[in-house]
């Protein structure tokens, strides 16, 4: 045997196989994976979030409700298209829409008791003058509608 490095000829060592790893398919995968997330929060972030915001308007109602028993008065909530918002005349906290949302109000026509003009009006018996807010934007709306009977507040989901 000879004692010297035995050297092999290019013809005679193997080519590697042609391909990609496993490991290398699945950090594709993953990279591929995290670009398309950062996409669709980007692109969902451009939409508004109605359901927080229908939230927000049920909880501002329902404050306005309990105000108005706990009062022994009547409450009005007034909505101001002007600056996109809408208040209680018991407090001084309201709500404020963004820019990619319309409110819509309309009030009961002819059921329950007048309402207050441009608003809702909740009275000391808990019962209310009745209407339905419709918020949208993006590809839907969320129609948030107050029982002129029982002052209740309902979501509903609404697409287009």
């Amino acid at each position: 045997m000879p004692i010297w490095p035995i050297r092999r000829l290019k013809s005679e060592m193997r080519a590697p196989d042609a391909g990609f790893t496993l490991l290398e398919v699945l950090v594709v995968l993953v990279i591929v994976g995290l670009t398309i997330s950062v996409a669709w929060a980007t692109v969902r972030s451009k939409e508004p979030d109605l359901r927080m915001l229908s939230t927000q308007l049920a909880t501002e109602l329902n404050f306005a409700r309990v105000s108005a028993i706990a009062e022994n008065r009547s409450v009005a909530m007034i909505v101001d298209q002007s600056s996109r918002s809408l208040r209680s005349t018991s407090s001084r906290s309201g709500m404020h829409l963004p820019d990619a949302v319309r409110m819509t109000f309309s009030p009961l026509e002819g059921i329950g008791r007048a309402s207050a003009g441009s608003g809702l009006v909740f009275f000391a018996d808990g019962s209310s003058s009745g209407g339905a807010f419709k918020l949208s934007g993006g590809s839907h709306a969320v129609v948030v509608r107050v029982d002129w009977l029982s002052g209740a507040v309902t979501r509903e989901e609404v697409r287009r």
